[in-house]
């Protein structure tokens, strides 16, 4: 039994590793197939927008200025520019308030670049099995103490078949296992002894399923953060090479991007690492404890 419970295990880690290279493999193309995203214009493009803004510019003084002239001219009064700008502005917290409707997390999720989707799916996969985690030990935590006073009890007053039933109506690994003792009870210590290893060892696969795929979230998230920040920098030194600082808005996307995906990252790391050490400490617990009612209930045995 205990082959198969490391041969289990070994399938766990097996399947864990092929996910993540699955996540990694999809970080990949979503990065090879974003490299030209977010590139900005050409040269030219960019002289001939700065010659348009200058010329729309002198034409609008131009015409300020001639404007001023002949009203003068007449004799009217011409009101000036600071006082004109605010009619043009009326409709502009009208344009904030729509852009300003996307929720801060989905704009930084956005800004994060592809990297952020298998982030994403890493974080499902450590809340998922969390869950699920914290669930089980929740639902098979009892009274220890309690529980063995009432197994000596009637094992004493020679009840093994309303032990049995105690067991049953028990949940959890330990009322489990002294179950498997109590079924073999007349058949000798060393058959009670191997029934009792027995259902030890498949109550500890149950109780560490899951568990890798914890540790192993903890440990890639914050690589695949760091690969998120790898490639914000590698846009941001294109958009440097193909247009110079010209534009620091589009250097400080990348820069941007690389930042946000490490502390993603950390963000997903840090919970699954304290999950799997959390989790890791209740599995060596209920194995102390479980060694201690296995011995308890083999001293009624001679």
């Amino acid at each position: 039994m205990r082959s198969s419970g490391s041969s289990r295990r070994e399938r766990q880690l097996i399947a864990a590793a092929m996910l993540f290279g699955a996540v990694f493999a999809l970080s990949f193309v979503a990065f090879v197939h974003g490299q030209t995203d977010g590139l900005p214009p050409l040269d030219q493009d960019l002289e001939l927008d700065e010659f348009l803004d200058s010329e729309i510019g002198d034409t609008t003084t131009i015409s300020t200025l001639s404007t001023a002239a002949t009203s003068a001219a007449a004799g009217a009064v011409v009101p000036s520019s600071s006082e004109a700008k605010p009619a043009e502005k009326t409709d502009a917290p009208a344009d904030e308030g729509k852009s300003d409707k996307t929720p801060a997390l989905v704009k930084h999720f956005e800004n994060g670049g592809p990297v952020m989707w298998p982030l994403l799916i890493s974080l499902l996969i450590a809340l998922g099995f969390a869950t699920e985690r914290g669930i089980v030990f929740w639902r098979g935590s009892i009274n220890v103490r309690e529980f063995m006073t009432k197994i000596d009890e009637l094992i004493g007053k020679g009840k093994t078949d309303a032990a049995v039933e105690l067991c049953e109506k028990t949940r959890g690994p330990i009322s489990a296992v002294i179950k498997a003792g109590l079924l073999r009870w007349d058949k000798g210590r060393k058959q009670v002894e191997k029934a009792i290893e027995t259902a030890g060892s498949g109550a500890m696969s149950k109780m560490e399923r899951g568990l890798p795929v914890l540790a192993s979230v903890a440990n890639i998230a914050p690589l695949m953060g760091f690969l998120g920040t790898v490639t914000g920098m590698i846009k941001s030194f294109g958009v440097i090479a193909q247009a110079g600082l010209s534009n620091p808005g589009l250097v400080a996307k990348g820069i941007s991007e690389a930042l946000i995906t490490t502390a993603s990252g950390l963000i997903i790391a840090i919970p699954a690492l304290a999950a799997y050490n959390y989790f890791t400490s209740v599995v060596a617990k209920s194995a102390l404890r479980m060694e201690e009612s296995t011995s308890q209930l083999l001293d009624h045995l001679k």
